[in-house]
């Protein structure tokens, strides 16, 4: 196995995906590019605490239209129903964004015309080229289907905590909120200590 990438390694992967596929936009494209793997890193860049993998960031349609708010905001829009519902998990388990990591399977940004179900060539290539090399010896939460199928096939080389609905879908009900709290309060204790160890972002 090669060795571990630096996360500016991994950085300059996900610059380096390109398609073909006009249904799919790069962050470059949508004026989101900078030294990040995805935007919410910009607050959710922990080197201890646990992945967040959802399916991909954002439509290529509305990270346009909201560029600036993004960027201003930390990397993710806070009105968002994705944002709202996460920080009252994140509260809920007294852990906060810079305790998690957040990340993708998919670096692309659909387009309004793209499939419900992405190809699986372009999913495929993203997450092996970029979102493994993030997920490596790391403890993970998989959120949605294409997260989750991707997660499930290479777990191997990462601990799986759990897979859940996506955040924002009607699946996600009180019980998966109770689940997924729960889950981080046992991973709390780590971030605690992580912080009094002095352990800065990635």
């Amino acid at each position: 196995m090669d060795n571990k990438l630096t996360y500016a390694a991994i950085v300059k992967n996900r610059q380096e995906l390109t398609t073909r596929d006009e249904r799919y936009a790069t962050l470059g494209e949508a004026g989101l590019d900078g030294f990040w793997v995805s935007p919410p890193q910009m607050t959710s860049r922990s080197r201890s605490g646990p992945v967040f993998v959802a399916y991909n960031f954002l439509d290529f349609e509305r990270a346009i239209k909201r560029q600036q708010c993004i960027l201003y905001a930390g990397g993710y829009l806070p009105c968002a129903q994705f944002n709202l519902k996460l920080d009252d998990v994140l509260k809920r388990a007294g852990i906060t964004r810079s305790d998690i990591y957040i990340t993708q399977a998919l670096h692309f940004l659909p387009k309004e015309n793209s499939p419900r179900d992405p190809p699986r060539d372009l999913l495929r290539r993203s997450f092996c080229k970029v979102t493994w090399h993030e997920l490596r010896d790391r403890r993970v939460i998989a959120f949605g289907k294409w997260a989750k199928k991707m997660c499930c096939e290479w777990k191997s080389d990462f601990e799986l905590l759990g897979c859940f609905p996506h955040i924002s879908s009607p699946h996600f009900d009180k019980i998966q909120k109770h689940r997924l709290v729960t889950l981080l309060k046992n991973a709390a204790p780590d971030c605690v200590r992580s912080k009094e160890r002095g352990i800065k972002l990635w």
